[in-house]
């Protein structure tokens, strides 16, 4: 069975979910459309998830999914990095996939614990951040073996996935996808001597506020937020599932 799925309040994902459901059903594949956020992600048994819209919508289909199937991104939106399918191009997108002519690629995930507890994992980055924009902050970092203190407007730990967007936007290079790295990067960095580096994905990395009274965010892909109050520790999480024809 073969998901489609997409945020309905948005014109655009409104009208092209349902051209896209008929063109699959028309190939004589059984499908399931539903709107996100929905039990059904969960509940039934997909070979294959098509989200309709940008890419925050398929970032929370990957974090919100708890099986491992394969997504797949068809563009509706006006940030669309991730997602594969050219509403231009939906007839032929959707032939190879009724002969599955398509592969999967495993995409690295971070793990993280909030002082001991767990939030959900990132597909593209977590960030560190002063609550109030504009307002310096201290962190020590340690990452594998190594200890660093940095002071600056913020802090992004990025896979592969993710160095293509805001890390890259923060002086990081693109990371290959099945790259074995973990990006660091300061985002506008007090000392300009400190730089984005790697780590080896299976590093430990760890985040401690050192400022004091300055209140912090961990932010996951972007879109949820937490307060950082204590230890934020980071490792490799399960590997997403992302489809490309």
């Amino acid at each position: 069975m073969i998901g489609v799925t997409g945020d309905f309040g948005k014109a655009k994902v409104k009208t092209l979910a349902p051209q896209l459901l008929s063109l699959l059903k028309k190939q004589g594949l059984e499908t399931e459309l539903f709107r996100i956020p929905s039990k059904k992600l969960n509940s039934k048994k997909f070979s294959l998830i098509c989200v309709v819209g940008g890419d925050g919508s398929l970032l929370r289909v990957v974090r919100e999914l708890k099986k491992p199937v394969p997504v797949i991104g068809v563009a509706a939106g006006t940030r669309s990095y991730l997602m594969q399918i050219n509403p231009g191009r939906l007839k032929q997108a959707v032939r190879k996939i009724a002969k599955k002519k398509y592969k999967v690629e495993k995409r690295t995930r971070l793990s993280a614990k909030l002082s001991g507890k767990k939030i959900p994992p990132a597909l593209n980055e977590l960030l560190v951040v002063p609550k109030e924009s504009g307002s310096l902050i201290r962190l020590a970092v340690k990452a594998g073996r190594s200890n660093y203190e940095i002071a600056g407007d913020g802090l992004i730990i990025a896979t592969s996935t993710g160095s293509t967007g805001h890390a890259f936007s923060a002086g990081c290079k693109r990371l290959k996808h099945g790259c074995r790295k973990i990006a660091v990067v300061p985002s506008n960095p007090l000392e300009r001597k400190q730089k984005p580096f790697t780590v080896s994905k299976n590093a430990e990395i760890s985040v401690k506020p050192i400022s004091s009274g300055k209140k912090m965010e961990v932010v996951v892909d972007g879109r949820i937020r937490f307060p950082l109050t204590g230890k934020l520790s980071i490792s490799k999480g399960k590997d997403a599932l992302v489809a490309r024809l």
